[in-house]
């Protein structure tokens, strides 16, 4: 069992000097924040076809109308590459699948590991420029549905890293399940209300999953289970459904509460809606009412520790 989460990285985003200008593009919170609580996997798709650094920069074309098939060819010389890096990235995927990973941060823009937004032209070079999706995150995103990923420019932005850092240690905690149904029904309540947060209609049905009334077989109930959890995940959380959420675990500590400490924290969640401060305030006070009565229901819900909270991600929030 792995000890902590490992994220598979474009490797000039960890300082490696692999861009076509021996460059890279070092994201120093990823490296020396991020990296004191999970493993790293660096890769790089242009290195592993071999063309070397430093390198000719290579273009991602179309031809014609048909922008599902994408191809692959260097800027200034036009050989084409596609079917060398299509053999690459089956190389490439082999070796992800040994490494067991939990989410995946690909470099922005790359005619290979562009998530999304990447130049993309005609193949006569006459035709409108589209911004697709590059080659090789093509081919990994259809591989791994499930698998938490961001692009280098996204995961610059607070709340998209935050939210991408909560996928990620889902993905880890859920891969170190024991294969039973109480490890799953366990998961599903620890997440109980981050699921609150991003989709309540999901929120119950991953509980009728896990709940498994029609005796389905177990590995297809941890199939589906994932397939929809993740999904779910993949949404962001909004205001209202946080400000339900709030709500809803208030109603555990209410009957301990004096008409003081209430309207403090019904107050509080309502600045939160009305955007006056950040989710950490309501969030900080319930967890302070939660430990002083004692509510063992909610003390070992992953809703108040996502993740390491020496990340400091959720101040932003």
């Amino acid at each position: 069992m792995k000890e902590k989460p490992k994220i598979g990285v474009s490797a000039c985003l960890l300082g490696e000097a692999v861009r076509y200008n021996r460059g890279h593009t070092q994201d120093k919170w990823l490296l020396r924040e991020l990296g004191n609580y999970v493993d790293f996997y660096p890769f790089c798709p242009e290195v592993e076809m071999g063309l070397g650094v430093p390198r000719e920069e290579i273009h991602l074309y179309y031809k014609g109308d048909d922008i599902e098939n994408l191809h692959l060819r260097s800027k200034f010389s036009r050989e084409e590459l596609t079917d060398k890096a299509k053999e690459t990235y089956d190389r490439m995927n082999e070796k992800m699948d040994k490494e067991h990973l939990d989410g995946v941060v690909l470099m922005k823009k790359s005619p290979s590991c562009g998530i999304g937004n990447v130049k993309t032209v005609s193949e006569d070079e006459k035709g409108p420029v589209k911004l697709l999706q590059g080659l090789y995150a093509n081919s990994f995103v259809r591989r791994y549905p499930d698998l938490p990923k961001v692009d280098s420019g996204r995961f610059k932005n607070a709340v998209l890293r935050e939210h991408f850092v909560k996928q990620v240690f889902a993905h880890y905690r859920f891969s170190q399940l024991e294969h039973k149904a109480s490890a799953l029904q366990d998961f599903h309540k620890r997440y109980k209300y981050i699921l609150m947060e991003h989709d309540q209609d999901a929120l119950r049905e991953l509980g009728r999953i896990c709940a498994n009334n029609d005796k389905a077989p177990l590995e297809e109930v941890f199939k589906k289970y994932k397939t929809m959890f993740f999904k779910t995940m993949e949404t962001q959380a909004s205001v209202n459904n946080r400000t339900n959420t709030l709500y809803h675990i208030m109603g555990y500590v209410k009957k301990n509460l004096t008409s003081e400490e209430k309207k403090n924290v019904i107050d509080l969640i309502e600045e939160f809606k009305e955007g006056i401060h950040n989710y950490m305030v309501p969030l900080k006070l319930l967890r302070f009412f939660i430990d002083k009565y004692n509510i063992e229901y909610l003390q070992n819900h992953y809703y108040f520790a996502p993740y390491p909270k020496e990340l400091k991600l959720h101040k932003d929030l």
